[in-house]
């Protein structure tokens, strides 16, 4: 295999683990292949007369306090919530409470590679490694576990911070299986590793408030509060101290804080949806990000959450969706005109008392059916397993899913119980058909251009993913006329500015359509915007490499390296400009490097172990012969 192919391979091993290009919130995708560059095509440079976008809005109220200053007032209180699920989101493993077996012994799952777990004094390592038959480690990569995610009521992931990244473990605990398993969203042998970043869309919802340095990246100190806070539902907390401290005898209608009791509907219920509405795609509106939400706002003051049309059908099966879409079908819902909401059932400052909590929630039932309760005679309704309570027949748990963020106890509240509706079927997958996607909520009070903006990054999204001309051609007439599209790419770049997630979209339908030029020109102009976007920096990466200019895209790369200095796709392209450049010792250098954060690049290790021999380096390439010899052996028992 030639210097060339080797590095190719690997590096194709890493296109869709890596690539950070083209589209807001991309975890995957798939890059084009390098070919010679066309002849350039003429790009307008007058863009003014085409500009389509407004000022950008106001940021946030910022003046966050942390829950600690709530304690003063609010003792008793503050000590409940800590006990909630949300008051016990994330935390250091040496923070949270230990319910998982230490040490794991092997993690066995379907495929080649094995994992275990180990807490040493509250230094918890996580490990993927892989045996050969006789039992010898063919490779064995420790990560050390930086923060735990989740009360641990359902089960846990975990996070690795460096670098001012996140990235996940590939292992997670399953409380209600009492077993450690592959984390949702892995398949054995084709996943990302330790390479799947966390970011802003994720650490929204389990996190009380990041110090944010950039999209997806965060100071060294990531988190102002870990956990969900007082402010996250009644909105900072500064100015609500300072009326307090002003004084006595104050208009307590003038007091700032935020009681969500005493909100519209709509806004209360945004407090919830926040966090609990999932929709096939959130996609926050045009100057917008997921951190500037706060309570007193509507949802679609800030996202345009694209989800599933509902379906009332009683004797269908539950839809893999949020408590949220499952409730808005509920003949509750319906019936109260709304006014049935998550804290109807859920006291957001406690959890369920465990010991009774059957008749916690037969109580909330009986508020609103009291007055007609159960049909069942008194001794049906009090036979096991029921045992008299609502939600056992009403609400059933869901046994039949471990998908992340998607309603765990049937939120329909369906009036046929359980033993009268059919068994066996498994709940629908979401659908992926984005045409038949509604906007979440009151759509009117989001203008067009911006639900048609949100529709079209969706499309965009899987057009990237799926490499779709088709549907990519299709997501660029939902972010721009028609007439703007003809005028040509400088007209479509310049229509979108300042608007940095759709320009990165443009560069994405660009780049899928065979136009690098332009591409470049659109990502160069989104980093003279923000000249640390981490999109378009991976994209003139790619786009210098494409044109042959070694020196831009040496460049490019090291800027990407600086984000995110670990990662598999930029080490490798790292090494192979290197070696062009016959900086071998560099080269070298970082090819090793990046086996320590890929230890299972076979054909990377094979041209290393071909390198160093041919650059009279013998005893590295036999140590690099060797682990390869025990990785096929692993590979092949």
């Amino acid at each position: 295999m030639t210097t060339e192919s080797a590095i190719n391979a690997a590096l194709s091993r890493h296109t869709i683990a890596g690539l950070v290009l083209l589209a807001v919130a991309i975890s995957t995708g798939c890059g084009k292949p390098t070919e010679p560059a066309k002849p350039a095509k003429p790009v307008e440079t007058s863009m003014a007369r085409f500009s389509l976008r407004g000022d950008l809005p106001k940021s946030r109220p910022s003046n966050f306090v942390g829950s600690e200053a709530c304690r003063e007032c609010h003792a008793a209180i503050n000590d409940s919530f800590a006990k909630h699920p949300m008051g016990k989101s994330i935390g250091t493993p040496d923070q949270v409470e230990t319910i998982e077996t230490y040490p794991s012994g092997p993690i066995e799952v379907a495929g080649q590679r094995l994992y275990r777990v180990e807490d040493h004094d509250g230094i918890v390592m996580h490990h993927e490694y892989a045996l050969t038959p006789a039992g010898e480690v063919a490779f064995d990569q420790a990560e050390p576990i930086s923060f735990a995610v989740g009360s641990g009521q359902r089960g846990r992931a975990y996070l690795i911070f460096k670098d001012g990244t996140f990235r996940q473990s590939p292992i997670g605990w399953y409380s209600t299986d009492d077993r450690w398993d592959l984390s949702p969203g892995y398949t054995p042998d084709k996943h990302q590793r330790f390479q799947r970043r966390v970011g802003d869309g994720c650490l929204y919802c389990h996190a009380g408030q990041v110090d944010s340095i950039g999209h997806d990246r965060y100071a060294e100190q990531p988190f102002i509060e870990a956990s969900i806070s007082c402010e996250r539902c009644h909105g900072p907390g500064e100015d609500h101290i300072a009326f307090h401290r002003s004084g006595p005898g104050k208009d307590q209608s003038l007091d700032p804080i935020i009681n969500p009791d005493k909100l519209s509907v709509s806004a209360r219920e945004s407090v919830c949806n926040q966090c609990h509405l999932q929709g096939n795609f959130t996609i926050p509106r045009y100057g917008r990000s997921f951190n500037d939400f706060r309570p007193g706002d509507e949802m679609e003051d800030i996202f345009v959450c694209l989800v599933n049309p509902p379906s009332t059908r009683d004797g269908e099966t539950s839809r893999v969706v949020s408590q949220v879409e499952q409730m808005r079908t509920s003949q509750c819902y319906i019936q109260s005109q709304s006014q049935l909401g998550c804290t109807s059932c859920h006291d957001p400052h406690a959890p369920a008392p465990s010991e009774n909590r059957d008749q916690y929630y037969a109580d909330r039932c009986n508020a609103c059916h009291n007055d007609r309760g159960c049909s069942l005679p008194p001794a049906d309704r009090q036979a096991a397993p029921a045992s008299g309570s609502c939600i056992h027949c009403h609400m059933p748990a869901d046994t039949q899913t471990n998908v992340p963020h998607t309603a765990q106890t049937d939120h329909r509240i369906l009036r046929q119980p359980l033993e009268k509706r059919t068994r066996g079927a498994k709940p629908k997958s979401k659908s992926l058909a984005i045409e038949e996607l509604q906007v979440f909520g009151d759509a009117k009070q989001i203008p067009t251009w911006e639900q048609s903006r949100a529709i079209g990054i969706a499309m965009m999204t899987q057009a990237w993913r799926t490499e779709d001309l088709n549907l990519a051609r299709q997501a660029i007439t939902k972010l721009i006329p028609a007439t703007t599209i003809q005028a040509g790419p400088g007209a479509m770049i310049a229509s979108l500015t300042p608007d940095i997630p759709a320009l990165n979209e443009v560069a994405s339908y660009l780049w899928l359509t065979d136009n690098p030029e332009a591409a470049a020109k659109c990502w160069t102009h989104i980093l003279e915007l923000a000249p640390k976007d981490e999109t378009a920096l991976s994209g003139m990466a790619m786009a210098s490499r494409r044109f042959g200019d070694a020196k831009e895209a040496n460049r490019y790369v090291d800027q990407v390296l600086s984000i995110t200095p670990e990662s598999p796709q930029w080490l490798t392209q790292k090494t192979k400009l290197l070696w062009e450049q016959e900086q071998f010792d560099e080269a070298f250098e970082t090819a090793e490097k990046l086996l320590r954060a890929d230890p299972t690049l076979v054909e990377l290790r094979q041209w290393l172990a071909d390198s160093y021999r041919e650059k009279g380096k013998s005893d590295q390439a036999d140590i690099h012969q060797q682990t390869l010899h025990r990785l096929q052996q692993a590979a092949n028992k």
